[in-house]
């Protein structure tokens, strides 16, 4: 019971520091905090799936929305995945000096081989009853070493092909797993690069900021963008030419998913479904907006976040089989 206590008063202190700013004043708990600590120790804390749940919720993706398609286990195991992932790119995307981000990312091919958390333990969890290769968790970890660097310049296709693979086909391989659908593995795989190309696609400003361009070099080149400070890369006149290249392979990739969607004709595909209709809405304002500037950012309606919300409530007692 000291244990649960001491652990819980170590998660609010963290919750706390996360929001606030200790450089500024002290960030210290009350005595509701302690209170709250003492009530719960007699039920020895939270379990490592409540644990998990609670990162997925703090998130506040749209793609926890489509996880909502799954019941039971299914979302259990399909919670661990993305919050493996989210814990992964935020340790990428952190201030750390790149040292540290890659030590921390290589902490986590320990944990791939010995779980010591919750995270990771519900990691191996659902590894283990869903038959999810350890090697797409490390090919996670390696598109978020590439992103570890503090700065970023992708060389060509293929190099932009690799990185889509590690750090959205990893994902869309272990998902379908997940659903139920291993047969759909190459199905995932390429529905994970197409959506990786829409965040891309819309995340172009924002990457910029850390210095990062995810557009390939020899087809900026092509269209006369020539290397230089992110902004001014993203500023010139070729940039929205080359960007529509990868705007019509990401069309391409919704047709091919699309298609093979009726070919496997696979109710467990569903909640896949839900996130392709949501990064379609996407995609389909990106396009219209254009990719020169400004560049305001797509994002979902509240309407369609209920409608996702509604469709996955829909689909729930189907993908829990």
């Amino acid at each position: 019971m000291e244990s649960t206590v001491t652990i819980a008063l170590a998660r609010r202190l963290l919750a706390r520091l996360r929001a606030a700013d200790p450089v500024l004043g002290r960030v210290a708990l009350g005595r509701a905090d302690f209170a709250r600590a003492f009530a719960g120790a007699p039920f020895r804390g939270p379990s490592d799936a409540a644990l998990v749940r609670a990162r997925v919720a703090a998130a506040g993706s749209s793609f926890a929305r489509g996880m909502s398609a799954l019941r039971g286990d299914r979302r259990r195991a399909l919670w661990a995945v993305y919050a493996f992932c989210r814990a992964v790119d935020d340790i990428a995307d952190g201030a750390m000096p790149e040292a540290e981000k890659r030590r921390f990312l290589q902490d986590w091919r320990g944990k791939l081989a010995r779980p010591d958390c919750a995270l990771s333990r519900e990691l191996a969890r659902a590894r283990d009853r869903y038959a999810l290769p350890v090697e797409e968790c490390e090919a996670m970890i390696a598109g978020m070493e590439t992103d570890a660097a503090p700065a970023l310049r992708i060389a060509d296709g293929a190099a932009l092909d690799l990185y889509c693979r590690r750090v959205a086909g990893s994902v869309g391989a272990m998902a379908v797993r997940i659903f139920g659908a291993p047969e759909a593995a190459d199905f995932g795989l390429a529905l994970g690069r197409t959506l990786q190309l829409v965040n891309i696609l819309r995340d172009m400003d924002e990457d910029a900021a850390r210095d990062r361009v995810y557009v390939p070099r020899d087809l900026l080149a092509a269209h006369g963008v020539a290397e230089g400070p992110p902004a001014a890369m993203l500023a010139a006149p070729g940039l929205a030419a080359a960007a529509r290249v990868l705007a019509a392979q990401a069309e391409q990739g919704f047709a091919r998913a699309e298609a093979e969607l009726a070919a496997f004709d696979n109710p467990a595909l569903l909640p896949a479904r839900i996130m392709m209709w949501a990064y379609r809405r996407i995609f389909d304002r990106l396009v219209a907006r254009g990719f020169g500037p400004p560049r305001a950012r797509p994002r979902l309606t509240a309407g369609e976040k209920a409608r996702m919300a509604a469709y996955a409530l829909r689909l729930a007692p189907v993908a829990a089989r």
